[in-house]
Parts: C-alpha cells; sequence; structure tokens
C-alpha cells in the first residue's frame, strides 16, 4: 500500500470508516524519557485498511485525487511565480500520481489505453490540455514501475 494510505491518513479522511483499526497503545522514545501515547503499527492494520479501501474505493480515489489537486495547486502557484513555461516533470509527477491511483483502484498495473483514457479524463475535469499524453502516459509508466521496484 501506499505511504499516503496510511491508517492516520484514513482515519482522517474517513473518521466514521469501521473497519479501520483503533490506534494502539505504544511507547515512543523522547527526549525526555520514555512516554506512552496513541499510535498506530501499521504492520498490525493492513488487513483493516485492506478492507477500509476495498469497502469504498472511489471515496478513496477521490480522497487521493483531492489531495493531489491541492499539491498541484501549490506547486503551479510557485511555478507561475518562477515565470516561462511550466515544467513538464509536474505533469510526469501527476500521471505517476495517477497510475499509483489506477492501482489502488484494482487495475492491472500495465500501460493500457484503458490507463491513458482515465488519465486523460482526469487531465479534461482539471481542465490540463491533453496533447501528447499518450507518451507522457508512457514516460510516467515507466518512472512508476521503476518507483515501485526501489
Amino acid at each position: 500500500m501506499s505511504r499516503m494510505l496510511n491508517t492516520r491518513w484514513l482515519r482522517e479522511k474517513f473518521p466514521e470508516e469501521e473497519a479501520l483499526p483503533p490506534p494502539s497503545t505504544g511507547r515512543a522514545e523522547m527526549r525526555s524519557g520514555l512516554r506512552s501515547r496513541q499510535v498506530y503499527i501499521e504492520e498490525d492494520t493492513e488487513k483493516g485498511r485492506y478492507h477500509a479501501v476495498k469497502h469504498s474505493p472511489s471515496r478513496t480515489l477521490a480522497a487521493i485525487l483531492q489531495e493531489i489537486e491541492v499539491a498541484l495547486s501549490q506547486s503551479l502557484a510557485v511555478t507561475k511565480e518562477a515565470g516561462g513555461r511550466r515544467p513538464t516533470t509536474l505533469r510526469e509527477f501527476f500521471i505517476v500520481n495517477l497510475c499509483e491511483a489506477w492501482r489502488i483502484g484494482g487495475k492491472p498495473l500495465e500501460m493500457s489505453q484503458e490507463l491513458v483514457d482515465f488519465c486523460a479524463a482526469i487531465f479534461e475535469g482539471i481542465g490540463w490540455p491533453d496533447r501528447g499524453l499518450k507518451a507522457a502516459c508512457r514516460k510516467a509508466f515507466i518512472a512508476y514501475k521503476d518507483r515501485i521496484r526501489n
């Protein structure tokens, strides 16, 4: 599962989700010694996270895309201030995140026209041009595959 989909993030986005386990009481070492606090032990929550996402994949995907939109808006604001043409790296990062959303949505992790169409629909929805999208998807897909291998 993606690092974004940790239990704390899921619990913040969907506090009513019953499949998510509650935090455990763990011992955390701090500068002033040992203190007890509530934590999520991700290895122990994988089954609950899986069921929570499987229970409502569309809602989860919408929350992921919202997080991506916020990050992109912030990035675009910085890029616009710098002037000049927008770097294609932002577009590639966005497509890489769409590949992750595609995989989380249960789709096969392969470069396909269906994946390109999915990206095109998202681009249309946010008002981005889709010129050269197929080639950009291929490049981003390769980057995504490299990222998940490491």
